[in-house]
């Protein structure tokens, strides 16, 4: 039952609790002490036994313990193997109990292997016929299955009440305490997939405990896998290297050559949140070509090296790997209902941010937060449809025993049914909201890394094309302005103004992409100083009002009757603020149109002076303003472009009022005209004298 894969977002390192680092090294420590109690090593010894035990009682018993030792393992073909001979020798003896429990062990290797609904329908059939026939040992065999089954489809919730249930009424003995040890297991590994990693080392406390008071073998290797898991799902990376070191130790010591696989998949997840991509990828070619992956951990692996070779340009290679999970999504169409799906569709962008089509990168990238999104809706759909059922199974049992039993035992049973009830719903509660929090988590550190890597492609392409492009316009000026003697040819004059005026078009949006790559990495300095807002007005309308004149518009500027206050920013921003805007009015509003800028002083700290641009051009709707104030947006008829072929005048409107502590407010309407206000804080207001 080992969790999970490696985030696909590059996530911050940082150090666990010291309460939280200690209880885990204790756990470590208790763990690697332990050889006697390895799963594994009982394992090959249960083997061995029924292979020389000709008691038909005594082989069930065997084959009874072998299985509920496989449970912690997810070794599907083991399983299966094992299974199928239990299910052959329970047919032989006519053993109903041990022919249900070889067939949920069958079906669970099913399960393993990825076929997630089927064979999950068929256990809930089992779990009835075992209940029916008050065949207890089978019961709680398939019981423990569900439980485990349940995070696999997304309801973390599932069996977790009947298990907290059994380990209430499980006598003292063997058998009580192996079936008690792997419900702990359970729980540990489903507060992994909840991002609670100090419930994860109580539960794993706990079945060490038993392990050392009742010799019933553990895990060692989940216990370990999942603990380094959970501290990569919280940020600690080096404590989770440490643990995959230590489960390479087990691995050596139990002869369990399977393991391996999750040391080296364990370490190339670490290595990968640490962007040591290359490092990933020999780890996690190691576990490719050393070593069978199990169920879904193949899927994993494909989308890690995916990853890893899109973070360092081997596309070929990333592409390979990406289609090795679409192979197994389409083979598998459970998974699209799961978390495999979306993780797919992130590793889909990471490919194609490192080929540079970033905004196909960014469709795919917000289809895998809405499919994240469905996923998590559904989680929260079923985990609640689980704690409905259970609640009515509650009340039903308190209707029973009021009617039928009045004695205080009894009571106190019911009792405690009821407080395991509530605190199965603060399990649910608690999960659901560490899932949410991570998965957002996710999503913004995939958002910003993507973010940051267009940035930087937009900032070295636009370096290298405004070299060239300043001696084009500087050679095209002299052709213009004829400095060394009139053309031979009048039309070369046209030319040669083409050429010029074409290439500061050409610079300005070049100029526009690396203000807003400068303003999204965080290094567009503000040069700030006081000046006086209707000057500012005045000279930056001074530059539009001959383009407004040449298409028939009116520009014009209302004065208030009041005198406005100074203000303080950087001039040449705010400038380029107004400009845009202006721009985009003249440039949308047809002739005979007007273009007016006027003031508000509002009463709030955040709005306390507007300058307001209003136009009667063609508008936006909506969903036309929604792509607007997108970088790179152009709808049909919008506002986005400060210069023909950019969609880049809003958003580089918006970031640069944010920088001011402001922000720009759009009212449009198809066929009206639109409004802009740009508000400005009051903090940047300077009371005149």
């Amino acid at each position: 039952m080992a969790s999970g894969s490696a985030t696909s977002a590059v996530i911050v390192t940082k150090a666990a609790p010291r309460a939280l680092i200690e209880t885990a090294d204790a756990l470590l420590e208790r763990v690697l002490s332990a050889p006697d109690n390895d799963v594994y090593t009982r394992i090959h010894q249960l083997r061995s036994e029924i292979a020389s035990t000709e008691s038909p009682a005594r082989k069930k018993e065997l084959y009874t313990s072998l299985l509920f030792n496989l449970l912690s393992t997810e070794f599907s073909d083991k399983m299966r193997e094992i299974g199928h001979e239990a299910h052959a020798f329970a047919k032989e003896q006519k053993d109903y109990e041990l022919e249900l429990i070889s067939l949920s062990a069958q079906t669970f290797a099913d399960e393993v292997d990825g076929d997630l609904i089927a064979p999950h329908t068929y256990q809930k059939v089992l779990l009835q016929k075992a209940l029916d026939e008050d065949q207890l040992l089978a019961t709680h065999f398939i019981n423990l299955v569900i439980a485990l089954h349940g995070p696999k489809v997304g309801n973390l919730l599932e069996g977790v009440e009947t298990l907290l249930e059994i380990d209430q009424q499980l006598p003292d003995d063997y058998r009580s305490n192996q079936i008690r040890s792997t419900i702990f297991q359970t729980l540990g590994y489903i507060y992994v997939e909840g991002d609670d990693l100090q419930s994860v080392l109580r539960y794993y406390h706990r079945a060490m405990d038993i392990a050392e008071t009742s010799g019933v073998p553990i895990d060692r290797e989940t216990i370990i896998y999942n603990v380094a898991f959970g501290f990569i799902g919280i940020g600690d990376l080096e404590e989770a290297d440490r643990f995959y070191a230590g489960l390479q130790q087990v691995i050596d010591e139990n002869g369990n050559e399977d393991g391996g696989f999750y040391a080296q998949y364990g370490r190339a997840s670490v290595a990968f949140e640490q962007q040591r991509f290359e490092e990933a990828l020999e780890f996690g070619q190691s576990a490719r070509q050393n070593y069978e992956a199990v169920g879904t951990f193949s899927i994993y692996l494909d989308q890690l090296l995916a990853d890893s070779y899109a973070a360092i340009g081997n596309i070929e290679a990333a592409i390979i790997h990406h289609n090795e999970v679409l192979k197994a999504l389409d083979d598998n169409p459970d998974y699209y209902q799961t978390e495999l799906y979306s993780r797919s569709l992130f590793t889909e962008a990471q490919i194609l941010y490192a080929q540079q089509n970033y905004k196909k990168g960014y469709e795919v990238l917000r289809s895998a937060m809405d499919a994240q999104k469905t996923i998590l809706d559904n989680e929260i759909a079923n985990n609640l449809g689980q704690l409905t059922a259970n609640f009515q199974l509650k009340l039903d049992r308190s209707r029973a025993v009021r009617e039928l039993v009045a004695s205080e035992g009894r009571n106190r049973n019911l009792f405690i049914l009821l407080l395991i009830s509530i605190l199965t719903l603060g399990i649910f509660i608690l999960i659901i909201q560490r899932r949410f929090t991570k998965r957002l988590r996710q999503s913004y550190l995939q958002l910003k890394h993507a973010n940051n890597a267009k940035s930087d492609f937009l900032a070295n392409m636009s370096h290298e094309l405004r070299t060239p492009l300043n001696a084009i316009i500087g050679f095209s000026d002299i052709m213009a302005e004829e400095l060394y003697g009139k053309h031979s040819t009048p039309q070369y004059h046209d030319y040669a103004q083409n050429i010029q005026r074409s290439g500061q078009h050409l610079l300005s949006i070049i100029n526009d992409i690396l203000d807003l790559s400068k303003i999204e990495a965080g290094q567009m300095e503000m040069h700030e100083e006081v000046f006086n807002l209707p000057e500012l007005i005045d000279d930056t309308t001074y530059l539009v009002e001959q383009r407004a004149a040449n298409k028939g518009l009116d520009l014009s500027i209302t004065q208030p009757d009041y005198a406005l206050p100074d203000m303080r920013g950087d001039v040449r921003l705010i400038k380029q603020i107004i400009l845009n805007v202006l721009t985009n009015a003249i440039k949308f509003t047809p002739a005979g149109g007007t273009v007016t800028v006027s003031y508000l002083l509002g009463d709030t700290i955040d709005d306390a002076l507007s300058i307001i641009i209003t136009d009667t051009g063609t508008g936006m709707s909506a969903e036309e303003l929604e792509v607007a104030i997108t970088p790179f947006g152009q709808a049909g008829n919008t506002l986005t472009r400060s210069t023909e072929g950019t969609g880049l005048g809003l958003p580089l409107v918006s970031s640069l009022m944010k920088m001011h502590g402001g922000k720009m407010v759009i009212e449009s309407e198809p066929g009206v005209g639109t409004k802009v206000s740009l508000q400005f804080p009051f903090s940047r207001l300077i009371r005149r004298d």
